[in-house]
Protein backbone atom coordinates (compact mmCIF):
# COMPACT_ATOMS: atom_id res chain seq x y z
CA UNK A 1 0.00 0.00 0.00
CA UNK A 2 1.07 3.49 -1.18
CA UNK A 3 0.74 6.88 0.47
CA UNK A 4 -1.61 7.25 -2.41
CA UNK A 5 -3.41 4.31 -1.58
CA UNK A 6 -4.32 5.34 2.09
CA UNK A 7 -6.38 6.55 3.30
CA UNK A 8 -9.13 6.25 1.27
CA UNK A 9 -12.51 8.12 0.88
CA UNK A 10 -14.57 5.71 2.46
CA UNK A 11 -12.16 5.45 5.36
CA UNK A 12 -13.28 9.62 6.36
CA UNK A 13 -16.90 8.60 6.15
CA UNK A 14 -18.08 8.45 9.50
CA UNK A 15 -20.82 6.32 9.15
CA UNK A 16 -18.34 3.40 8.23
CA UNK A 17 -17.15 3.58 11.41
CA UNK A 18 -20.67 3.30 13.24
CA UNK A 19 -21.24 7.25 13.72
CA UNK A 20 -23.87 9.40 12.81
CA UNK A 21 -23.72 13.38 12.41
CA UNK A 22 -26.53 14.63 14.99
CA UNK A 23 -27.49 18.40 14.91
CA UNK A 24 -29.11 20.47 17.20
CA UNK A 25 -31.68 23.24 15.79
CA UNK A 26 -32.41 25.95 17.81
CA UNK A 27 -35.15 28.02 15.90
CA UNK A 28 -36.17 31.64 16.50
CA UNK A 29 -39.53 31.26 17.71
CA UNK A 30 -42.20 33.26 18.61
CA UNK A 31 -44.82 33.03 21.60
CA UNK A 32 -47.77 30.98 20.59
CA UNK A 33 -47.04 31.15 17.15
CA UNK A 34 -46.78 27.67 16.16
CA UNK A 35 -47.07 27.79 12.61
CA UNK A 36 -44.09 30.04 12.72
CA UNK A 37 -42.04 28.03 15.21
CA UNK A 38 -42.79 25.31 12.59
CA UNK A 39 -41.70 27.24 9.88
CA UNK A 40 -38.16 27.61 11.40
CA UNK A 41 -38.03 24.19 12.46
CA UNK A 42 -38.80 23.06 8.92
CA UNK A 43 -35.92 25.04 7.71
CA UNK A 44 -33.34 23.52 9.75
CA UNK A 45 -34.56 20.33 9.20
CA UNK A 46 -33.85 20.66 5.94
CA UNK A 47 -30.53 22.48 6.59
CA UNK A 48 -29.58 19.18 8.78
CA UNK A 49 -30.61 16.93 6.14
CA UNK A 50 -28.62 19.01 3.33
CA UNK A 51 -25.29 18.60 5.72
CA UNK A 52 -26.44 15.08 6.10
CA UNK A 53 -27.32 14.50 9.66
CA UNK A 54 -29.24 11.58 10.55
CA UNK A 55 -30.70 13.22 13.48
CA UNK A 56 -31.73 16.50 14.96
CA UNK A 57 -33.28 17.47 18.04
CA UNK A 58 -35.07 20.67 18.98
CA UNK A 59 -36.32 22.50 21.81
CA UNK A 60 -38.47 21.61 24.93
CA UNK A 61 -41.95 22.85 23.79
CA UNK A 62 -40.07 24.47 20.61
CA UNK A 63 -43.29 24.28 18.52
CA UNK A 64 -44.95 26.58 21.11
CA UNK A 65 -42.66 28.50 22.51
CA UNK A 66 -41.63 27.70 26.52
CA UNK A 67 -42.88 30.97 27.64
CA UNK A 68 -46.37 30.85 26.63
CA UNK A 69 -47.61 30.41 30.93
CA UNK A 70 -50.90 29.97 30.85
CA UNK A 71 -51.96 30.25 27.31
CA UNK A 72 -50.92 26.63 27.00
CA UNK A 73 -54.19 26.00 28.36
CA UNK A 74 -56.05 27.77 25.76
CA UNK A 75 -57.30 25.76 23.08
CA UNK A 76 -56.38 28.14 19.86
CA UNK A 77 -52.94 27.24 21.14
CA UNK A 78 -53.03 23.56 21.62
CA UNK A 79 -54.72 23.79 18.01
CA UNK A 80 -51.91 25.79 16.55
CA UNK A 81 -49.68 23.30 18.23
CA UNK A 82 -51.23 20.17 16.80
CA UNK A 83 -51.37 21.82 13.03
CA UNK A 84 -47.39 22.50 13.42
CA UNK A 85 -46.47 19.29 14.61
CA UNK A 86 -48.60 17.90 11.43
CA UNK A 87 -46.96 20.47 9.46
CA UNK A 88 -43.48 19.16 10.54
CA UNK A 89 -44.58 15.72 10.26
CA UNK A 90 -45.84 16.06 6.37
CA UNK A 91 -42.10 18.05 5.65
CA UNK A 92 -40.31 14.88 7.12
CA UNK A 93 -41.53 12.75 4.58
CA UNK A 94 -38.84 14.24 1.95
CA UNK A 95 -35.62 13.48 4.67
CA UNK A 96 -34.02 10.16 5.70
CA UNK A 97 -33.90 12.11 9.44
CA UNK A 98 -34.88 11.53 12.66
CA UNK A 99 -36.36 14.46 14.04
CA UNK A 100 -37.06 15.55 17.76
CA UNK A 101 -39.53 17.93 18.20
CA UNK A 102 -40.97 19.68 21.67
CA UNK A 103 -44.95 20.42 21.82
CA UNK A 104 -47.97 20.55 24.54
CA UNK A 105 -49.98 17.42 24.04
CA UNK A 106 -53.24 17.18 25.35
CA UNK A 107 -54.90 13.78 26.71
CA UNK A 108 -58.04 13.67 28.00
CA UNK A 109 -58.50 16.68 29.77
CA UNK A 110 -54.29 16.68 31.16
CA UNK A 111 -51.45 18.43 29.03
CA UNK A 112 -48.38 17.01 28.61
CA UNK A 113 -45.26 18.62 27.51
CA UNK A 114 -43.86 16.18 24.81
CA UNK A 115 -41.00 15.49 22.89
CA UNK A 116 -41.89 13.95 19.40
CA UNK A 117 -39.83 11.27 17.20
CA UNK A 118 -40.73 11.66 14.22
CA UNK A 119 -39.18 9.94 10.54
CA UNK A 120 -40.66 10.12 6.80
CA UNK A 121 -43.88 11.38 7.98
CA UNK A 122 -44.38 8.81 10.79
CA UNK A 123 -44.30 9.19 13.97
CA UNK A 124 -41.74 6.87 15.87
CA UNK A 125 -43.16 7.61 19.57
CA UNK A 126 -43.92 10.81 22.28
CA UNK A 127 -41.98 11.18 25.39
CA UNK A 128 -44.16 13.23 27.93
CA UNK A 129 -42.03 14.83 30.66
CA UNK A 130 -41.48 12.82 33.76
CA UNK A 131 -40.21 15.41 36.39
CA UNK A 132 -41.58 18.98 35.85
CA UNK A 133 -39.62 21.52 38.12
CA UNK A 134 -41.60 23.76 40.81
CA UNK A 135 -39.02 25.73 42.05
CA UNK A 136 -37.92 29.55 41.45
CA UNK A 137 -38.90 30.88 37.92
CA UNK A 138 -40.18 26.86 37.04
CA UNK A 139 -43.60 26.33 37.76
CA UNK A 140 -44.48 23.84 34.91
CA UNK A 141 -46.74 21.77 37.59
CA UNK A 142 -49.15 24.71 36.86
CA UNK A 143 -49.59 24.08 33.61
CA UNK A 144 -48.42 20.34 32.47
CA UNK A 145 -49.34 17.12 34.11
CA UNK A 146 -46.36 14.56 34.77
CA UNK A 147 -45.12 11.67 32.52
CA UNK A 148 -47.12 9.53 35.74
CA UNK A 149 -50.24 10.71 35.24
CA UNK A 150 -50.77 9.62 32.28
CA UNK A 151 -53.41 6.61 31.32
CA UNK A 152 -51.30 3.73 30.58
CA UNK A 153 -53.99 2.56 28.01
CA UNK A 154 -53.86 6.12 26.01
CA UNK A 155 -51.49 4.65 23.48
CA UNK A 156 -54.22 2.44 22.79
CA UNK A 157 -56.73 4.58 21.20
CA UNK A 158 -54.77 5.19 18.38
CA UNK A 159 -54.01 1.59 17.91
CA UNK A 160 -50.23 1.93 18.75
CA UNK A 161 -49.62 0.98 22.24
CA UNK A 162 -46.18 2.17 22.58
CA UNK A 163 -47.09 6.03 20.59
CA UNK A 164 -46.90 7.48 24.31
CA UNK A 165 -44.26 6.03 26.63
CA UNK A 166 -42.43 8.02 29.70
CA UNK A 167 -38.77 6.67 28.55
CA UNK A 168 -36.62 9.54 27.24
CA UNK A 169 -35.40 12.51 29.43
CA UNK A 170 -36.56 15.60 28.99
CA UNK A 171 -34.52 18.87 30.77
CA UNK A 172 -35.13 17.77 34.26
CA UNK A 173 -35.66 14.15 34.06
CA UNK A 174 -32.12 13.42 33.58
CA UNK A 175 -31.17 14.72 36.96
CA UNK A 176 -33.65 12.48 38.69
CA UNK A 177 -32.20 10.24 40.96
CA UNK A 178 -33.62 7.33 38.36
CA UNK A 179 -34.07 8.71 35.00
CA UNK A 180 -37.10 7.12 33.01
CA UNK A 181 -35.19 5.48 30.51
CA UNK A 182 -33.66 3.26 32.83
CA UNK A 183 -37.14 1.76 33.41
CA UNK A 184 -37.61 1.25 29.78
CA UNK A 185 -36.67 -2.40 28.23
Amino acid sequence: MTDKDWPTPEFFNLYNHGFIRVAVGIPEVRVADAAFNAARTVELMEQAARDKALLVLFPELGLSAYSCEDLFHQQALLDGATEALRTVLRASEKWNLVAVVGVPLQVDSLLFNCAVVLLRGKILGIVPKTFLPNYREFYELRQFAPAAALDPDAGNRTGDPSAVRPSDNRCRDGVGMIPPRSRMS
